[in-house]
């Protein structure tokens, strides 16, 4: 990882200028420094929580995808989604209810291979397919699509 070693915040500020939000760049330079200091990606939940940066569906995405373990990565698509399928109405914007939407997708995760339902879920050409599975089987936790 130190091959990957962060620019300084002068070139980061170059590359941000006109965004807004430069919390968000000053957190972004920081994590990167993190994760440059380490000799891998963390499988660690609790570490990857100490990274500046890395928001709830990054740190799901890296747990699903980076390392295959049953992590819910909920974004856009997903809470959109999973309100419809639900019928969960309200702010989304709410800790109550993304927390909910949360915990709805990560039991919709299976055991064994869970990241490709989190694909599924993510990419919305895979969507539709997932709601027909579910809709005509009652449930999705033998569902192996393979996406292209």
């Amino acid at each position: 990882m130190r091959h990957l070693l962060p620019p300084q915040w002068e070139e980061v500020i170059k590359v941000w200028a006109g965004l807004g939000y430069y919390d968000r760049a000053r957190n972004l330079l920081a994590g990167a420094k993190m994760l440059a200091s380490l000799e891998f990606i963390t499988k660690d939940e609790n570490l990857l929580l100490k990274i500046k940066g890395l928001g709830p569906y990054t740190r799901g995405a890296i747990r699903s995808f980076a390392w295959r373990y049953k992590a819910a990565a909920v974004e856009g698509n997903v809470t959109s989604v999973i309100c419809r399928f639900y019928l969960i109405e309200g702010l989304i914007e709410k800790a109550r209810v993304k927390k909910m939407i949360e915990k709805i997708v990560f039991s919709l995760l299976p055991d064994s291979e869970p990241w490709v339902i989190m694909e599924v879920l993510i990419k919305p050409g895979g969507l539709l397919a997932f709601i027909r599975f579910s809709l005509l089987t009652g449930t999705s936790k033998n569902l192996k699509l393979r996406l292209r």
